[in-house]
């Protein structure tokens, strides 16, 4: 079917939605928000909506197979424009009002241009590039020799990354992450040094752990200004000024909350969030504790939108909110080969399943 034929399907998109929601889901009710659970047609592709705040407008949702960004309405609960990539490897990063769009197999990174629903010039990036986007901040990593790159977007995307030098270095197989306002928290692996620039240049931290050196064993991430390590190598995690790291269990799937102000609102000592298959589990200073219990499934990457956290696993969806009860339910008819993400837009949260048809017509 042709790019034009999906663009005239939104009433098509929108009776399915209806027909969803008034058979599988219920309204949330969290203090005076209400939080709709609903499946959406993205090009076919299933996408778990929640809008957290309804004077949002929309979100950015990917289809890979078809090479695909969709801008998606979820006030109307319809696919709003749609423009080809051109390459099926690919991740969208969105901060605001500013949508990139990263071919992870090409190393390249294109901006979105929503005005006219196009992407522009793309930027070539170092091989294996790490790309992060928060607090208005741009950043690119080079993997291989730890160089790092920081600033507007503008700024960034118009540097030429084998001749312009490199704000920070994190050493061969080193990584970094923004905090939720865009500092920026680099890992030396090498020396086991967190490292930043400061006000008279770079300052370095020591972790209370060896850290594994091996290319992408080690994970980092921040809460407020605070970094959070994910060893994989060691079964360990730790939070920044905490004295000694924790064990983690079933590391091998473990993924970390992305940067957020906070988590869950320090909610009963939180100082971070991580998954696994086990569930969605809350570092505090006396060690891991599960928010949701034993789930037995892949996690992919949660989310924190102001006092709440989105979690998936496997074909459960998971909602928590500060102070209250862990809500599960399931994603009915998830097709082998899924890749599901979330994509999240100031106030709304969708889960995309990123490479094809989610859904089937009911």
């Amino acid at each position: 079917m042709s790019n034009a034929d999906d663009m005239h399907r939104p009433s098509r998109a929108a009776r399915l939605t209806r027909r969803f929601l008034s058979r599988s889901w219920q309204a949330l009710v969290v203090g005076a928000v209400v939080i709709a659970v609903g499946v959406l047609a993205f090009l076919s592709s299933g996408l778990v909506q929640a809008d957290v705040h309804l004077d949002e407008g929309t979100v950015h949702v990917a289809k890979r197979v078809e090479g695909g960004l969709g801008v998606f309405n979820t006030q109307i609960d319809e696919l709003a424009a749609y423009t080809a990539v051109g390459n099926s490897e690919f991740v969208i990063l969105q901060d605001e009002h500013v949508v990139l769009v990263h071919g992870t197999a090409s190393s390249t990174l294109w901006a979105y241009d929503e005005a006219r629903n196009r992407l522009l010039q793309p930027t070539q990036l170092p091989s294996n590039a790490q790309v992060k986007l928060a607090g208005g901040v741009l950043m690119v990593v080079n993997s291989d020799n730890g160089k790092v790159w920081s600033g507007d977007p503008d700024t960034v995307l118009a540097l030429d990354f084998q001749e312009d030098k490199a704000q920070l270095e994190v050493g061969e197989f080193g990584t970094a992450t923004l905090t939720e306002g865009g500092d920026v928290i680099g890992l030396d692996v090498q020396r086991s040094l967190l490292v930043r620039l400061g006000n008279d240049g770079v300052e370095e931290a020591p972790l209370p752990f060896s850290a594994s050196v091996d290319f992408g064993r080690t994970a980092i991430s921040a809460v407020g200004g605070l970094a959070v390590v994910l060893d994989r190598g060691s079964s360990r995690i730790w939070v920044e000024g905490m004295r000694k790291p924790f064990e983690v269990s079933g590391v091998s799937t473990a993924t970390l909350l992305p940067p957020a102000p906070d988590a869950l609102g320090g909610e009963d000592g939180t100082r971070a969030l991580y998954a696994t298959r086990a569930g969605l589990i809350a570092v505090t200073s006396d060690g891991p504790r599960s928010l949701t219990g034993n789930l037995d499934a892949p996690p992919i990457e949660p989310v924190q939108v102001g006092d709440c956290v989105y979690a998936a696993f496997g074909e459960q969806f998971v909602h928590r909110c500060r102070g209250r009860q862990p809500e599960i339910r399931a994603i009915d008819d998830v097709p082998p080969g899924s890749d599901l993400a979330f994509q999240v837009e100031r106030g709304t949260v969708v889960l995309n399943d990123m490479n094809r048809a989610g859904r089937p017509d009911r």
